[in-house]
């Protein structure tokens, strides 16, 4: 029997029910192909979802159990387990454990495959990974731009402040709108940080939060064009 292992950071991605439906699609359907298991459904039962909350936690199991459309409001992290060994010796029976997990915070997602079949066990993993993650492609937002680390977003923002009081000391159009420009950019990303995780979950809680970019996304745009309509 070979085996093969792999782990990867997983990018940022807006979780829904239909990214959760489409995952277990690919768990129950074409995993099973991958391996040449003779029954497509092979893996129906032995998938789960972990919803981690503040202070708790909820498990489906199976997967296809959960049919809430939207998540808690308190959602913290989603994660996606697949755990299946065929009957017989531990040593001479195929077996496979994936693990997909979504955080809200930096760090927390990750993509985990231990594979143990008869033979390509490399080829296999490799090719099971491709196909979550093409999987969930869809699902692809930019929140990473906002999460390097958590010491830029206080430098983006302080230097943002700096920048937009130095537009009041200048007198040249160009170095005053670019000093707006950085200030309005500065904003948003701040806001952007506090609103959006490194995974969001869609609740209605996040909705507001989205909304509420909107508004102050708008509203800097107008400040900014005032501010370009003034200096012609």
């Amino acid at each position: 029997m070979e085996k093969h292992t792999t782990w990867r950071r997983l990018s940022t991605y807006s979780v829904n029910r239909q990214m959760i439906q489409h995952i277990a699609d690919t768990l129950n359907n074409k995993i099973p192909a991958i391996l040449h298991f003779g029954n497509a459904n092979a893996f129906s039962n032995h998938s789960a979802l972990v919803l981690y909350r503040s202070g708790s936690s909820e498990v489906y199991h199976p997967l296809n159990k959960y049919t809430q459309q939207l998540f808690h409001n308190d959602t913290e992290a989603l994660q996606i387990e697949l755990l299946y060994k065929e009957e017989g010796d531990s040593a001479s029976s195929s077996a496979i454990v994936i693990e997909m997990k979504f955080g809200h915070w930096s760090g927390d997602s990750y993509l985990s495959i231990a594979l143990q079949n008869g033979h390509n066990a490399r080829e296999k993993t490799r090719a099971i990974e491709e196909e979550l993650l093409s999987t969930i492609d869809p699902n692809k937002n930019r929140n990473w731009i906002t999460y390097p680390n958590d010491f830029v977003p206080t430098l983006v923002f302080v230097a943002g402040f700096v920048i937009g009081l130095f537009s009041l000391m200048f007198t040249n159009p160009f170095l005053k709108l670019l000093c707006v420009l950085i200030f309005g950019v500065a904003i948003y990303y701040v806001a952007h940080r506090f609103t959006k995780g490194y995974c969001d979950f869609e609740s209605r809680h996040q909705k507001r939060l989205d909304f509420f970019l909107k508004c102050l996304t708008g509203a800097v745009a107008i400040f900014i064009l005032v501010v370009v309509v003034k200096m012609l």
